[in-house]
């Protein structure tokens, strides 16, 4: 679960500098956003919908089918990510355009959501009700962020999500039909997992090379292209 969300992060450190240095050139800043949220999504997304796809699976063969009622927490778990990661870049957009108390703001509110809907949801579903209240802030998260970056810069930049998520979707096809005529132990399920992700990333790189090849520049040398 939190495996991709790291490697979506190390983009977001670096362009935490980039917006630092970047703060006065506008135009700068707003491509800078777009690229480190198209990485973020392009990491991401792929990841969690093969995960989710797979949860069964994982849960079947590496800890058996005792734990087969912790699969919907997994999958639920995972969806919430996908809701936050193409805006967590807007957390480093804040703090270096000085405005570091929204960033505190938001984590204030989060955290008293996560009471106030977490509580009666766990007490109503069970450990269920964990992931489904990560999901719906999440939700709720990526309105807020997209309306406070565009006030802020005037960019919202959701249209990068859109070849990211049609490939992640792929993948959850291909994972669903094929998880359960492949996938017959753990080395398959490695073998299977593994093949469908490098095809995603594969292919998320022929359809959008340009973009991919300015995000990995941004990530080398903290610059936008």
């Amino acid at each position: 679960v939190l495996a991709p969300g790291f490697a979506a992060g190390a983009v977001n450190r670096v362009a935490l500098s980039t917006f630092s240095r970047l703060q006065e050139d506008h135009e700068s800043v707003r491509q800078t956003l777009r690229e480190s949220a198209r990485i973020g999504c392009a990491w991401y997304f792929p990841v969690a919908m093969l995960l989710i796809g797979l949860a069964p699976s994982i849960v079947h063969w590496i800890y058996s089918d005792r734990w087969a009622p912790a699969v919907p927490v997994l999958q639920l778990l995972l969806l919430s990510g996908m809701f936050i990661a193409p805006i967590l870049v807007y957390d480093y957009l804040f703090i270096a355009l000085g405005r570091a108390s929204w960033v505190l703001g938001f984590e204030v509110a989060t955290t008293a959501l996560n009471l106030l809907l977490g509580i009666p949801l766990i007490l109503k579903f069970g450990v269920l009700g964990y992931p489904m209240t990560k999901l719906l802030i999440g939700a709720a998260a990526v309105g807020v962020y997209l309306y406070l970056g565009r006030r802020l810069v005037g960019e919202a930049p959701l249209g990068v999500v859109v070849t990211p998520l049609a490939v992640a979707l792929g993948a959850l096809l291909v994972t669903a039909l094929g998880a359960g005529t492949i996938v017959r132990g753990p080395w398959s399920l490695a073998g299977f997992g593994g093949a469908v992700a490098l095809a995603a990333f594969g292919t998320l790189y022929i359809l959008d090379r340009r973009r991919w090849e300015a995000a990995w520049r941004l990530v080398r040398h903290g610059a936008p292209a």
